[in-house]
C-alpha cells in the first residue's frame, strides 16, 4: 500500500494533470471551433464583396456615360469577380447550393449579366437593387447560422436605412427616366403626371423618420428635398415643359449623396466581416 506521503504527494500531481487536460480539450475545442468556423468566415467575406461588386456593377450600369469602351472592361472585370465569387461559395458551403434564396439569386444575376445592356434605366435599377436586399439577406440567414451574433447586430441596424435607401434610389431613378423620356419624345410630363406624383410622395415617405439613421437622413434630405421641388414645379395643370437641365442636375445631385451613402453602408458591413475573425472563440 502507499504510504501516507506518497498519497499526499499525488494529489498535486493528479490536480496538475487534470489542469492539463482541461487545458487540452479547450485548446482541441478551440481548434476544431476555428476549423469549423474558417469555411462560413471564407463563404461571409465572398458574399460580402459580392455585395460590393453588385453595387458597383448598378453603378457602372445606370450612370452616365463618358468612355463606353473603358466602362465595358469594368463591367466585365466586375462580372468575372462575381463569377468567382458564386464558384468559391458554393464550393465552400455546399449547403448555401439548397438555399432557394441562393438558388434564385445567382440565377437572377446570370440572367442580369447577359441583358443589363439591354434594360431601361429604371429596370436596371430595380433589378440591381432587388439582388442587393436578397444578398444582404443571404448575408444575414448565414451569419446566424454560423453564430456569428456581432455580424446579425450590425446588419440588423443597416436594415433600418438599407430598405429605404434602395427604394430611395428606385424613385429617383424612375423620375429621371420619366423626365429623360419626355425630352426625347418632346413630350410635356402630363402623360406621367400621375406616376411622377406617385414617385415624388414615395420620396417623401422614405424620409420620414425612422426610415434612415439620423446621419444618413441629414445628408440626403436637401438634395432629395430640392428635387421633389423641381417634381412639384411640373404636378401643375397642365404641367410646363420640363427644363432638361436643371431637372437632371438635381436628379444627379440627389442620386450621387444616396450613392454615397450606400458606399458607407457597405464598407461598414466589409468591415464588421472583416472583425469576425477577432472574436474570441466560445
Amino acid at each position: 500500500m502507499l504510504s501516507e506521503s506518497s498519497m499526499l504527494l499525488m494529489v498535486p500531481l493528479a490536480f496538475a494533470l487534470s489542469c492539463l487536460l482541461v487545458k487540452w480539450v479547450r485548446q482541441h475545442i478551440a481548434h476544431t471551433n476555428e476549423q469549423a468556423q474558417q469555411p462560413a468566415l471564407t463563404s461571409i467575406r465572398l458574399l460580402g464583396n459580392m455585395l460590393n461588386h453588385i453595387r458597383a456593377h448598378r453603378d457602372l450600369c445606370t450612370g452616365d456615360i463618358e468612355d463606353q469602351a473603358a466602362q465595358t472592361v469594368k463591367i466585365g472585370l466586375i462580372q468575372k469577380d462575381i463569377a468567382s465569387s458564386i464558384e468559391k461559395i458554393s464550393t465552400i458551403t455546399d449547403a448555401i447550393n439548397r438555399d432557394e434564396r441562393w438558388i434564385g439569386m445567382v440565377e437572377h444575376w446570370q440572367r442580369l449579366s447577359v441583358h443589363y445592356p439591354n434594360l431601361e434605366l429604371e429596370s436596371s435599377v430595380a433589378q440591381h437593387n432587388r439582388l442587393l436586399s436578397n444578398l444582404l439577406r443571404i448575408i444575414e440567414e448565414r451569419a446566424l447560422d454560423y453564430g456569428f451574433d456581432s455580424l446579425v447586430d450590425e446588419i440588423s441596424v443597416l436594415d433600418k436605412s438599407w430598405d429605404s435607401l434602395l427604394s430611395l434610389a428606385d424613385h429617383i431613378n424612375q423620375a429621371h427616366a420619366l423626365g429623360r423620356h419626355a425630352v426625347a419624345s418632346g413630350l410635356d410630363l402630363l402623360a406621367h403626371k400621375l406616376r411622377l406624383g406617385y414617385l415624388k410622395r414615395n420620396m417623401q415617405n422614405s424620409l420620414q423618420p425612422g426610415h434612415l439613421s439620423p446621419v444618413i437622413e441629414s445628408a440626403l434630405r436637401p438634395p432629395v428635398e430640392a428635387f421633389m421641388a423641381c417634381i412639384d414645379e411640373l404636378l401643375v395643370d397642365p404641367p410646363p415643359p420640363i427644363v432638361s437641365t436643371r431637372y437632371f442636375r438635381l436628379a444627379n445631385e440627389a442620386t450621387d449623396v444616396l450613392h454615397a451613402q450606400f458606399v458607407q453602408q457597405v464598407e461598414r458591413l466589409q468591415q464588421a466581416i472583416a472583425l469576425l475573425a477577432e472574436e474570441p472563440e466560445l
